[in-house]
C-alpha cells in the first residue's frame, strides 16, 4: 500500500505492507523519523531530532530486516510521487484517445459493410424465390398431361400461374423499395464517414500528442526503470510511425 510521508512539506511516498508495521526509518527526503502503523505512517521526530533509528542499535538480523525495509522504501519512491501519478494519468488518457479515434472509422466502415451485406442477402433471397417459382411451374406443367378436351383446366392453370407471378412481382416491388432505402442509408453513412475523417484525424493527433507527453514524463529521472522503458518504447514507435507516414505521403504525391 502506498503511504505519503506525514511530515509537512514532504511528498515522499512509500510502498509498505502489513509486515512492516512497527518498524521505524528515516524519510529519504526530509530525514524525519517515521514509524509504520496499521493506519499508515507516524512522525516520531522531525529532521535532526529524536533518537537514531532502531536499526542503529538493533542486532544483525534486525539490521538485515531494516535493510530490506530501506529497499522497499526506495521502490516506493521510484514512482516519482505526484509527477508519477500525473504522468500515468496523462499517458492513460492519451492511450484511450488513440484507441477511440482508431476504432471510430473502423466502426463506420463496419456499419457500411453490414448494410451492404443486408442488401446482398435480400438480392440472393429474391433470386432464390424467383428460381423456386419457375421450377415449381415447370414441374407442374411437366406432371400434367396435355388434354385437348380439357381446355378449361388449361385456363385454370394459366390463371393460377398468373396469380403466382403477380404475387411474386408485388414481393419484388416491396423489396426494391426497401433496397432503395438501404442503399440511401449506405450512401449517407459513407458521406458522414468521409466528413468525420477530419474530426477523427484531429482526435488521433491530440491523442498521440497526449500519449507522447505522458511517455516523455515517464523518462524523468525520478521514474522507475520499467516506466522509463515504456516511455522510450512509446516515443520510438511514434517517431517511426510518423516517419513512415511522412514517407508514404511523399511517395503518393510524387516527391
Amino acid at each position: 500500500m502506498i503511504n505519503l510521508c506525514p511530515q509537512r512539506g514532504c511528498d515522499a511516498c512509500y510502498d509498505l505492507g502489513s509486515s512492516d508495521v512497527g518498524r521505524t526509518f528515516r524519510c529519504l527526503k526530509c530525514d524525519a523519523l517515521l514509524e509504520v502503523e496499521q493506519r499508515g505512517l507516524k512522525v516520531l521526530a522531525s529532521s535532526g531530532e529524536g533518537p537514531e533509528p532502531r536499526a542503529a542499535r538493533a542486532s544483525p538480523s534486525t539490521r538485515q530486516e531494516n535493510s530490506r525495509m530501506s529497499s522497499i522504501v526506495r521502490e516506493g519512491n521510484s514512482g516519482g510521487g505526484i509527477l508519477g501519478l500525473l504522468a500515468t494519468c496523462v499517458f492513460t488518457f492519451g492511450a484511450l484517445l488513440v484507441i477511440l479515434f482508431l476504432f471510430l472509422p473502423i466502426i463506420d466502415q463496419a456499419y457500411v459493410s453490414r448494410q451492404a451485406a443486408v442488401i446482398d442477402a435480400g438480392e440472393r433471397r429474391e433470386r432464390r424465390l424467383d428460381e423456386e417459382l419457375r421450377t415449381k411451374q415447370r414441374e407442374r406443367l411437366r406432371d400434367e398431361k396435355p388434354d385437348p378436351d380439357l381446355k378449361g383446366k388449361d385456363d385454370s392453370r394459366s390463371k393460377r400461374e398468373q396469380e403466382e407471378n403477380d404475387d411474386r412481382k408485388k414481393d419484388r416491388e416491396k423489396w426494391d423499395k426497401r433496397k432503395k432505402v438501404l442503399e440511401n442509408e449506405v450512401e449517407d453513412t459513407r458521406t458522414g464517414a468521409r466528413r468525420a475523417d477530419y474530426v477523427y484525424s484531429i482526435g488521433m493527433l491530440f491523442g498521440l500528442l497526449t500519449l507522447a507527453v505522458g511517455a516523455i514524463a515517464f523518462l524523468a529521472p525520478s521514474q522507475s526503470t520499467p516506466r522509463k522503458v515504456v516511455g522510450a518504447i512509446v516515443i520510438t514507435v511514434q517517431m517511426v510511425v510518423i516517419f513512415m507516414l511522412y514517407m508514404m505521403r511523399g511517395s503518393i504525391r510524387g516527391f
